[in-house]
């Protein structure tokens, strides 16, 4: 994407697909990835590879099926968290990596705190949707801006604005 972007031409997909052998050979016997070969599991990068796998998976690069272990280990990493970002973020590389899951289990079970942020919200949303699940446009009206040339937008009214939180994306 940023060598496209930069208008360097097309990446070379041979070498891609390379690194995405080697995230897969980097997993550890635990089914999940350390910052360092070899080193303690760590949810953090475990996520990050696993949405690098899911956008290669996405770009038409040959992914391995997760092992029965790795999908234990999100399962149960589900389970036991509490925060909402985390289990969404999971949610949502489980989706796009195509495993089969509850979602409608989990979505229901996923409670967003008064303070969450729109963004996040329409992350919940669009999963949703995307699992053929039901839910609701009205909670949107609430948000709806207009600006003065008529475009429409969305915003929830914080100013915040930060790397995990950003407006923009709430823009049509």
């Amino acid at each position: 994407k940023i060598k496209r972007a930069r208008g360097l031409g097309q990446p070379d997909r041979a070498s891609i697909q390379k690194l995405v052998r080697r995230l897969e050979r980097n997993r550890l016997s635990g089914g999940l990835w350390a910052w360092w070969a070899k080193g303690p599991a760590n949810d953090w990068i475990s996520l990050h590879v696993l949405e690098a796998l899911a956008a290669a998976k996405a770009a038409g690069l040959e992914v391995r099926e997760l092992d029965s272990e790795t999908l234990l280990q999100l399962r149960l990493a589900l389970d036991r968290s509490t925060d909402y970002r985390e289990q969404l973020r999971r949610l949502q590389i489980l989706r796009r990596l195509e495993v089969t899951v509850d979602f409608a289990y989990y979505l229901e079970r996923l409670e967003l705190p008064e303070a969450a942020p729109l963004y996040h919200r329409l992350q919940r949303m669009d999963l949703a949707a995307d699992c053929g699940l039901p839910w609701s446009r009205d909670s949107l009206d609430a948000y709806r801006r207009e600006t003065l040339s008529g475009s429409v937008y969305y915003d929830d009214g914080k100013t915040e604005r930060s790397l995990f939180y950003d407006p923009i994306p709430t823009t049509l």
